[in-house]
């Protein structure tokens, strides 16, 4: 849901919002899996199209259509998460990775080598402290002040695999 209140919707063969109990397409984006979506603060939509790249969608509109490859990734972006603070988009990468895009191009990239767990990114989260969380197949990593650190077994979490994260009215982090 954005925040005029629509419900966006993503099938194999469209993507739109509901409205008036009815399915308004947005034109000019390609079928195909999408595999995230986020509003940035000026409230434009962001997709992640597994084959076909990152798109921005203003006013109901495809403006932008940004392939993978363009972006210096051969594979696609999983989750994305939109950064209010910087402005940009935080994409987790299947391959492994995360990258930040602002201005048309990545900004900051870190992977394994900078502590972030292991495998492709699941999920992304922005807490209210702007601390990016990032679920991977290696443990669940925080990227806070440009430093990485990675909850895995060996440091205490139950397991290494984290899918997605949620955090309750406590500000209590819920790990799937």
């Amino acid at each position: 849901q954005d925040s005029r209140g629509r419900v966006w919707v993503s099938t194999p063969l469209e993507f739109g919002h509901l409205e008036n109990d009815r399915f308004i397409p947005v034109k000019g984006l390609p079928a195909g899996t999408v595999n995230g979506i986020a509003e940035d603060t000026a409230g434009d939509l962001w997709i992640a199209n597994e084959a076909e790249g990152l798109f921005q969608i203003s006013g109901g509109n495809v403006v932008q259509q940004i392939p993978w490859a363009r972006l210096g990734y051969r594979d696609a972006a999983g989750p994305l998460a939109a950064d209010p603070v910087r402005g940009g988009l935080w994409l987790g990468l299947y391959e492994g990775g995360l990258a930040y895009f602002s201005d048309g191009q990545i900004r900051a990239s870190y992977s394994v080598a900078d502590g972030l767990g292991e495998g492709y990114v699941s999920g992304l989260r922005l807490d209210q402290n702007g601390t990016l969380w990032a679920a991977t197949e290696g443990g669940l990593s925080r990227l806070k002040d440009g430093r990485i650190a990675t909850l895995r077994t060996s440091n205490g979490l139950p397991c290494n695999g984290v899918y997605s994260t949620v955090e309750d009215d406590a500000h209590a982090l819920w790990i799937n």
